[in-house]
């Protein structure tokens, strides 16, 4: 079986038919490695599509499963997708990680930019990575140039709560802001644990920093940070963290049991309105209503995500204690 053609003018591949449709091919070659779990291939597959109309005849747009097709992904190094690559002459001439624009992709595939103008114009933007890690896919938002910076949220979170912030902090560092295990991107794989969440953090600076990086956690993303600190201490350069206790005491058991009512007995629009009214003081929510009210939007989770920030809570009500560490 040499190729099977999906929407548009994209061809599959596989581990079989590499060589024969990319490595030989006498035309250029954008090869989309993704997955059928991974929400940033889903979003980017109809842009591969219509690239794949855009250069038929001139270039061939594939796309490979790197579940199915391992050895493939491993002899080329695919660490986290999605990832394209860019074939010239059989040669991997670029890639792109992650979520990105599409008006990147086209110039890597006409390539009449530079590579440098290519990798700026990916900086601006946020890419949007599944790292396959042992513990199953972990959906990270990367963004910016420089030091880099991780920033962990608290329960039943997404990296969409941080809001505008990461942009803001990318014009200095490479934001790094994962979803928490159990939610959005990261709903697959084990359950969570604190230092499976640590350990998924680890994964992400090993991956995408390449030096000591600087650690911003809230909430329980301060329970994770810490304890990613006391199990990866290489990795981290200096940490920053905020509303997290030591250890658990009987205010954070009602605080969880809290959580647990909101999240069980009303919907996640009017969880999210209750949350507020918990996490901000009525002198701060009456001066700044606008803030709350995006942070309420941000917050509100989806129907899919109740399950994993519930048992975000059991794991919590186990309890830990930082004094140790």
């Amino acid at each position: 079986m040499w190729g099977v053609r999906m929407a548009g003018n994209v061809t599959v591949v596989t581990d079989d038919t590499f060589d024969t449709l990319i490595v030989n091919s006498n035309k250029p070659a954008l090869v989309d490695f993704w997955a059928v779990w991974c929400g940033p291939c889903r979003i980017i597959a109809p842009h591969i599509e219509a690239l794949s109309n855009e250069f038929s005849g001139r270039a061939v747009v594939a796309k490979l499963d790197v579940d199915s097709n391992r050895n493939t992904a491993v002899r080329f190094g695919i660490q986290s997708i999605p990832t394209l690559l860019f074939f010239k002459g059989g040669k991997v001439a670029d890639r792109v990680v992650g979520r990105s624009g599409r008006t990147c992709w086209r110039r890597n595939s006409r390539r009449s930019s530079s590579r440098a103008e290519t990798r700026s114009a990916a900086r601006r933007e946020i890419q949007l990575l599944t790292l396959m890690t042992p513990r199953g896919p972990l959906a990270c938002e990367r963004l910016g140039s420089g030091a880099p910076l991780l920033m962990l949220a608290g329960l039943g979170s997404r990296a969409r709560l941080w809001g505008e912030l990461p942009r803001i902090l990318s014009n200095r560092f490479t934001v790094l802001a994962p979803d928490n295990r159990g939610v959005g991107g990261s709903r697959a794989g084990d359950g969570f644990t604190l230092e499976g969440a640590a350990d998924d953090a680890a994964q992400i600076l090993k991956e995408q920093a390449g030096q000591p990086a600087g650690v911003l956690g809230v909430s329980m993303g301060g329970l994770i940070a810490c304890t990613m600190a006391a199990r990866h201490p290489a990795l981290v350069g200096r940490m920053v963290v905020a509303s997290c206790g030591a250890r658990l005491t009987r205010s954070h058991r009602r605080v969880l049991r809290f959580f647990e009512l909101v999240l069980t007995r009303l919907s996640p629009d009017e969880a999210a309105e209750a949350l507020m009214a918990f996490a901000f003081g009525a002198a701060f929510a009456d001066q700044f209503p606008g803030f709350v009210d995006q942070a309420a939007r941000l917050w509100t989770l989806d129907p899919e995500d109740v399950p994993g920030a519930l048992a975000q809570i059991e794991h919590l009500r186990s309890g830990w204690d930082l004094d140790p560490l």
